[in-house]
C-alpha cells in the first residue's frame, strides 16, 4: 500500500497516511486536517524507498556490468593468445618432425654397390649365346636367385668338417639349377654357364651381392657388397 508523509498545518509535524485517505488527524497534536490541503513534507515513501534503492543500485549495477564486461573480455584475449601460442608449438613441432624425418631418410638409405665395367677386351671375350637377350637375362636372373640361396649364403657354421659338407651341398643344388634351365631352353650346361657370365660382365644384376665367405674369403670385393643386409655372426 501506498504511503504519503503529510506535515500538519499546525505543529508541523510528519504525519505517515495511507494514499486513498482524504482527512489525516495528526498524532502530535490532535489537529485534523485534510490531506489534499496539507503539503508534502516529503515525497510519498513508497516513491522515495524506491528512488533511493535506483540511486544506490544504479551506480553499482553500472559498475557490476563493466566489470563483468572488462573481466569477459580479459578471458577472450586470453583464450585467444592460448590458442595462438598451441598453434605456434604444433607448428613448430611439425616442421621439426619433418626436418628430423627428412634427415633420418637421408642418413639411413643404404648405400649402392659399385660394379666394375667390363672393358672391350672383356666384351669382345664373350660367348653370346644365340638366343634372344631378353630370354638370356631371364635365364641369368633365375641363376642368380638360385645363387643368393645356395652357393653364395652366408652361413653361421664356423671352419669345419660340418660347413664344408653344408657347402658342397649347396653347391650341388645351384649347378642342379644351371642343368634344370639347360634342359627347359633346350640349351646345354655350358652354354647357360656363358649366358651367366655375359651377365655377370655386363652387370645385368645391380643389387648388391653377398658378404658370404668361402675357404675363409669373402665371395665379393667391399665395393660390391656395398649396401647388402647381413646379420654379423653369418660368414
Amino acid at each position: 500500500m501506498s504511503v504519503r508523509v503529510l506535515k500538519c498545518p499546525k505543529c508541523s509535524a510528519a504525519v505517515n497516511v495511507p494514499a486513498a485517505m482524504h482527512s489525516v488527524r495528526c498524532p502530535s497534536c490532535g489537529n485534523v486536517f485534510a490531506a489534499s490541503a496539507s503539503a508534502q513534507a516529503t515525497a510519498p515513501a513508497d516513491n522515495r524507498e524506491d528512488a533511493a534503492l535506483r540511486s544506490a543500485a544504479g551506480p553499482q549495477d553500472d559498475a557490476d556490468n563493466e566489470s563483468s564486461d572488462q573481466t569477459m573480455t580479459i578471458i577472450a584475449v586470453g583464450a585467444g593468445l592460448v590458442l595462438v601460442a598451441i598453434l605456434c608449438v604444433v607448428g613448430i613441432w611439425s616442421l621439426t618432425r619433418g626436418s628430423e624425418e627428412s634427415a633420418g631418410d637421408v642418413a639411413t638409405e643404404p648405400p649402392q654397390p659399385v660394379f666394375a665395367e667390363a672393358t672391350a677386351e672383356e666384351l669382345a671375350a664373350l660367348t653370346i649365346v644365340d638366343i634372344p637377350e631378353r630370354q638370356r637375362r631371364d635365364i641369368y636372373n633365375d641363376v642368380r636367385a638360385s645363387a643368393r640361396t645356395t652357393t653364395e649364403r652366408a652361413l653361421v657354421v664356423p671352419g669345419s668338417n660340418l660347413r664344408d659338407k653344408h657347402e658342397n651341398k649347396l653347391d650341388k643344388t645351384h649347378q642342379n639349377t644351371h642343368r634344370q634351365h639347360a634342359a627347359q631352353h633346350d640349351l646345354s650346361v655350358d652354354q647357360v654357364r656363358d649366358i651367366v657370365a655375359e651377365g655377370d660382365t655386363k652387370n645385368w644384376d645391380t643389387r648388391a651381392r653377398s658378404r658370404a665367405y668361402r675357404d675363409g674369403e669373402r665371395i665379393y670385393s667391399d665395393e660390391e657388397t656395398q649396401g647388402y643386409q647381413q646379420k654379423s655372426p653369418l660368414r
